[in-house]
């Protein structure tokens, strides 16, 4: 990073992926062995002046067209010549740069050769070539940090490997630092978690107790108040740079660290010489930073889940010790007590205790649904929610990203209890963390299905179904993970239509691709999202309530009640309570109602 550092010479490709997707700021093509284009970027075509029909043509073709045209003679395969793995033209013309090999599977045929040209301005090849080696280091760089940043399970370990495979010598940095927020990565001070590079030596030696500086001065604390990178060519030219007495740099880049839209801590380099950094050392910073966020909030999120684990355990044993302190003081009571009662009563203070617990368990668990819902001009809400136990695996959200758009989430753990209630949790953790930085319902369902593959290791599975609304436009777009289909009343033609989208459930195969719809809403329409307990209560001849009923009492209340959305919402879920009697409910059920006032 930093175009101005240093010069080196490009090195050789070893394979066509390390060049396409990725944005080269050159022209460049790939060619068979008979120098026939298999691929051109856009450059490539603005500059040889063939935009269309270029696939197939040789590399020949196009600048014996293009030197015709200024009366120069035919560009030739005799006039390359092969020094050292590399093509090069004797006389080429003034934008040719070089023509490579690719490197072949050992004992391919000579069809399986590829090459690749790139095309420059031989009066910017200096700089040129330089960026295009910077950029080969920055795939290298960001496969390295992804291949391996899962393996670390504690946040000190993981900034030391970030700034030691940031860190690059002959980019002649100072040092590579990595600062986060003290307090819960809240609070008016960072420390030093990380270091790499010449002043390491220095910091290790003089803060044997930690380095930490207030977010009110320097570089780093520009960053973190004003939430955006700062590049600082010459730090001699600004006021606000902080310096210890024993070093000074002369260039700094520092790019802010994201978690759940705040600023907790931020990645700084500096230089010694003033650094030309560009966009693309910004924006490669920043994934590094991304991604350093993201395995923060696994490690935080890994950690939490432990330490419920811990406790859980802890509580498990506390249960069969009390069981086997009780079983004891029961022998012991019937054969010293003369009343039976007396026993009775031991016993049932111990089971209120244990029913007081899973109260307060239950309590939590309903936390995590929301309080109260946004206070949107034009729309309405209405809930109802129980579980078989008293802790469940429903949960469902509704919040508001921004002035235009709405949020609305509802999932279903598989299972019930104790772990379903976890993992409901965790659903609303990854929910809360992403749903700012995907607008796109399938993009966050795919990154949540990435997340659960990567800790559920208990057969458990969640199915969920997400959906955004652009509230000035009302058109919505959604997504599905193997949730009960969503029924949207159309107001005006008072029809009742499934959003069919399929998708499979998170946490099952990290591969699965999720799907975006969209659908334009009016003023009069509703949606009604439910789980999937809600259409198989069962009666006392075991049928299924069923999406028929269901349509039909939602079809009926809403023309009642209109302008009551929780006499909806309260109406269907008694008929199903009456319609399932005597039978106790089998699976948590969730009924999630959203109406679009008209007028």
């Amino acid at each position: 990073m930093g175009t101005s550092v240093i010069k080196s010479e490009p090195k050789k490709i070893k394979d066509k992926h390390d060049l396409i997707n990725f944005p080269f700021p050159f022209p460049y093509a790939i060619l068979n062995h008979q120098y026939c284009i298999q691929f051109a970027n856009s450059p490539f075509k603005n500059l040889t002046g063939h935009e269309k029909n270029i696939q197939g043509r040789t590399i020949f073709e196009l600048f014996t067209i293009a030197e015709q045209d200024e009366g120069a003679e035919s560009f030739t395969s005799n006039r390359l010549q092969r020094k050292d793995g590399f093509f090069t033209p004797r006389e080429y013309p003034d934008n040719l740069l070089l023509i490579q090999q690719l490197n072949s599977r050992s004992g391919t045929d000579a069809e399986d050769e590829k090459y690749i040209v790139v095309l420059l301005d031989k009066t910017v090849f200096e700089s040129q070539a330089f960026s295009f080696q910077r950029h080969l280091d920055y795939l290298k760089l960001l496969n390295e940090i992804t291949n391996n940043i899962n393996q670390y399970n504690d946040i000190e370990s993981l900034a030391e490997f970030i700034v030691n495979k940031v860190h690059n010598e002959k980019y002649n940095f100072y040092h590579v630092s990595i600062f986060l927020r003290e307090k819960d990565l809240k609070g008016d001070y960072v420390y030093l978690v990380a270091i790499a590079g010449e002043s390491k030596a220095y910091f290790d030696r003089n803060f044997k107790g930690g380095y930490r500086q207030s977010i009110e001065i320097g570089v780093v604390g520009k960053t973190i108040r004003e939430k955006k990178p700062i590049f600082v060519k010459d730090l001699r030219q600004i006021d606000y740079y902080h310096h210890l007495p024993s070093f000074m740099s002369s260039s700094e880049l520092c790019v802010p660290i994201f978690l759940q839209n705040e600023v907790v801590g931020v990645i700084n380099i500096e230089s010694k010489d003033e650094a030309e950094f560009d966009q693309a050392d910004i924006a490669i910073l920043q994934t590094v930073a991304n991604l350093f966020a993201m395995s923060i909030q696994r490690i935080r999120i890994t950690e939490k889940i432990r330490r419920r684990n811990k406790e859980l355990e802890v509580y498990l044993e506390s249960l069969q010790n009390s069981k086997k302190r009780l079983q004891e003081k029961t022998s012991s009571l019937v054969k010293k007590l003369e009343s039976v009662e007396a026993a009775r009563l031991v016993i049932e203070r111990q089971n209120q205790t244990m029913l007081n617990e899973l109260s307060m368990a239950e309590k939590l668990q309903k936390s995590l649904l929301p309080r109260k819902f946004p206070n949107i001009p034009g729309i309405r809400f209405a809930s109802k929610y129980t579980t078989t136990s008293q802790l469940g695996g429903d949960f469902f959200d509704v919040v508001q990203l921004d002035d235009q758009t709405l949020g609305i989430l509802i999932a279903d753990v598989s299972g019930h209890g104790v772990s379903s209630a976890i993992i409901a949790a965790m659903v609303k953790a990854f929910f809360r963390n992403y749903q700012f930085q995907f607008r796109s319902p399938a993009q966050l369902l795919q990154k949540m299905n990435q997340d659960f593959c990567k800790i559920l290791d208990t057969g458990d599975f969640i199915s969920a179904f997400y959906m955004i609304v652009n509230i000035e436009s009302l058109s919505a777009t959604f997504a599905n993970a193997s949730q009960s289909f969503p029924m949207y009343l159309n107001g005006k033609e008072k029809k009742i239509f499934d959003l069919d989208s399929l998708g499979f459930f998170l946490g099952v195969l990290d591969s699965t691709i999720y799907e975006d719809r969209t659908m334009r809403l009016e003023p009069g329409d509703s949606i009604l999202f439910f789980t999937d307990g809600i259409i198989e209560a069962k009666n006392r001849k075991l049928e299924n309530y069923g999406r028929e009923r269901l349509k039909d009492k939602f079809l009926k209340y809403i023309q009642l009640y209109s302008d009551e959305s929780s006499l909806i919402t309260r109406n269907i879920f008694d008929d199903i309570m009456e319609f399932s009697r005597p039978n106790q409910i089998a699976d948590d059920m969730t009924l999630l109602l959203v109406q679009f006032l008209s007028g």
